[in-house]
This record gives structure tokens, sequence and C-alpha cells, in this order.
């Protein structure tokens, strides 16, 4: 290869420039391609970034939201509560004045409401003898058959075969040694047949006693039952004039705008050796029922 005057070959010369003009294109290329590839990254990290915020966001206002709806759950069941408390204490001092003005009287309450002023308001107290009710452990097929096609609503083929079933069912567990008759009318609910609708509409009319009693004290008996035995088994009405000393008093207090309070207490018309009072309270319960919507 020629050498040129310098003493270096041509290609010796061309190189350092040749190297210098590539080092140039390098730089004019690379740099800006650094930079633009940069750009998506920082982007995308925007983006994961803007995700997790609303995912925050969404989960605060979830936590929000149900931290308002517990609130609001425990202010109503606190409203619920005092109001309870308050209906108990205003149907408790209903049901004692009702007792007094009755043991004022040479007889015993029938099947009756009386009306009571206290602290300004009107209370209802109703007086219900049991002598006037179903005896779920003695009562016959004939006085089931007339409260499951009154009371029920059943026809008259399928109440016969229900109370048929009921008094079965009785007399079965009547023999064993290890249980008695019923406790509580809710021990229907475990008779075939007996749905809790069913037994719904039949409770007002059920009691659970070791009383042998099976007819019932027609004046001392619910307008409607005494209309359904009169129908469909008047045999097993008893006129007479002894309404028993076992009784249900039940007062209804009112809370406008909210529902009702029911105080029920049931009571033996027999003195109470610890307390003095001519009764003794066996059973207490009370129940609120809410205001429905129209």
């Amino acid at each position: 290869m020629p050498l040129c005057r310098s003493g270096f070959t041509r290609d010796q010369r061309l190189k350092p420039l040749l190297q210098s003009r590539f080092s140039y294109l390098y730089c004019a290329t690379a740099l800006p391609m650094a930079f633009t590839s940069s750009y998506p990254a920082r982007s995308t990290q925007h983006g994961m970034a803007l995700i997790v915020v609303l995912w925050m966001l969404a989960a605060l206002s979830l936590f929000a939201a149900s931290l308002g709806m517990l609130v609001r759950d425990r202010a109503s069941q606190a409203l619920v509560q005092r109001q309870l408390t308050e209906g108990r204490a205003a149907g408790d001092a209903a049901i004692l004045l009702a007792l007094q003005q009755w043991q004022q009287k040479a007889r015993r309450p029938g099947a009756e409401t009386v009306h009571t002023n206290f602290a300004g308001d009107v209370i209802p107290v109703h007086f219900q003898p049991w002598a006037g009710l179903v005896n779920i452990n003695h009562a016959p097929e004939t006085v089931w058959t007339a409260l499951l096609v009154g009371a029920a609503q059943l026809p008259r083929s399928q109440a016969q075969a229900l109370a048929h079933t009921i008094v079965q069912q009785r007399q079965a567990l009547a023999q064993t040694t290890r249980q008695g008759p019923w406790e509580a009318p809710q021990d229907l609910l475990a008779i075939p047949g007996i749905h809790y609708t069913l037994y719904y509409n039949l409770q007002p009319y059920l009691i659970a006693s070791t009383d042998s009693r099976s007819t019932i004290v027609q004046d001392a008996a619910p307008v409607a039952l005494r209309n359904w035995l009169q129908s469909m088994a008047p045999e097993q009405l008893q006129a007479s004039n002894d309404n028993g000393r076992l009784y249900t008093v039940t007062a209804q207090v009112s809370v406008p705008e909210q529902g009702t309070v029911f105080v029920q207490r049931t009571l033996s018309w027999n003195r109470d050796d610890n307390t003095g009072l001519p009764w003794t309270l066996l059973a207490a319960n009370t129940t609120w029922q809410p205001l429905l919507p129209p």
C-alpha cells in the first residue's frame, strides 16, 4: 500500500476521521432513542399510580358507606330498645291499674278489654281467661277441626285429617315414660303438616296447660273462637260463670309513627305470699311491632 507524505498510509489517516464521524453519528442517533425510550416507562409508572389511587378511593368509599350503615343500624337498634323499655314500663303500669280495678269488683274478668289512663295516654288492656282458649293437651278432634277451618282457613277435609294427626301425636307422646304433655303451643310445630304460617294463625287461641279440661267456657272465649265452635262443635262450649284463675293479660302501648309495644303477662288469680298481691305473676313477655309502611 502506498505511503502518504506524512508517512502514514491513506487508511491510517482516514481511520481517526471515520471514528470521529461514527462517534458523532452514534451520539446523534442513540441519545434521542434513549430519551424517547424513557417516556413509555414513565408513562406506565404514572398510569399504575393512578390505578392504585382509584382503588384506594373506591375502598375508602366502601368503608365510609359501610360505616354509615353500621351507625344507622346501631342508632335504629338503640331507638327500638328505648321504645321497648318505655313501652314495657307503661304497659306494666296499665296492667297494674287494670288489675286494681278488677280487684274491687265481686267477680273476675271475662274475655274483655278495659282502658286505663297512664301519663296522659289511654292504654287498652285485654284480659283473656285460659278457660276460654283451646288447651292443646286435651282438646278433642272436633275442636281442632273447628279451629283449623276458622283460624287457618283450611278446607274441612284437610282440617279433619290434620286434627286427627294432632290427637294421634299427643296420644303417642302421652304413652312415653320420659315425656309428658306439651309444654308450650310452639311444640305443635314438630307435627307434620303444621308450618309456621298456620301456627301463627292458631297461636292466639292456644294454651298449654296440665288442666284436664277439654271444653271451653263460652263467655270466656274470644268472639271468633266462640262463633267457630258454635258452628262446628257446639257441644264443646260450656255455659259457666267460672272463668278459672289463670289469665293472659296484654297491654297495647302505641308509639306514634313508630309502632306498638305489646306487654303480655300470664298470672294466676291467687295471692302471692312473697309480694302480698292478690295475684301471682307466672310469666312475662314483651314484643315490638313496627308500623308497616303504607
